[in-house]
């Protein structure tokens, strides 16, 4: 078995797990060696990574989630993993259509609305520390009293009055 993948969140083991080791020697196996390539897999790895961090990065801190990492001391979010591996799994599809059966553009469409639904709030990784968003995400102060925000009347000093 090869070395460990050179992923943020995802792992050989992981990825095994998602596609069977049989399917991950058939698409990656770039040199006919009996074993996926290292490279292939770190850069599929790192592609499906990238592609979901973009979508969290104004959302989420993202050097605790990769601290978090296969070689963190902490578990990584499972949601996370779920959507790097929908990502990686699209693109190994796409890669080798012939060994998997699925179409890609469907689960990266899906992968890409469950992200969507995360920078949107409606869900949220299932973290219970930092690495979940601001909590004054998108709000408007238009006063200076945070107990009544509603605007107040605009004045102007030395006797110009109100406009």
């Amino acid at each position: 078995m090869a070395a460990g993948i050179a992923g943020n969140y995802l792992t050989r083991e992981l990825i095994e797990s998602r596609l069977t080791p049989l399917t991950v020697r058939q698409i990656f196996d770039d040199g006919d060696q009996g074993e996926p390539s290292k490279a292939s897999l770190d850069l599929y790895a790192q592609q499906s990574e990238s592609y979901v961090e973009g979508f969290l990065r104004n959302e989420y801190t993202l050097s605790v989630l990769r601290a978090m990492g296969p070689d963190g001391t902490n578990d990584v979010p499972i949601e996370l993993v779920r959507l790097c591996l929908d990502v990686f799994e699209s693109y190994a599809i796409r890669r080798h259509p012939e060994y998997i059966r699925g179409d890609w553009q469907t689960k990266l469409k899906q992968a890409r609305s469950e992200l969507m639904d995360l920078v949107k709030g409606h869900t949220r990784l299932d973290v219970d520390g930092s690495p979940e968003p601001a909590a004054n995400q998108v709000t408007t102060v238009r006063s200076g009293d945070p107990n009544d925000p509603t605007p107040k009347a605009k004045f102007f000093v030395d006797g110009l009055g109100d406009f």
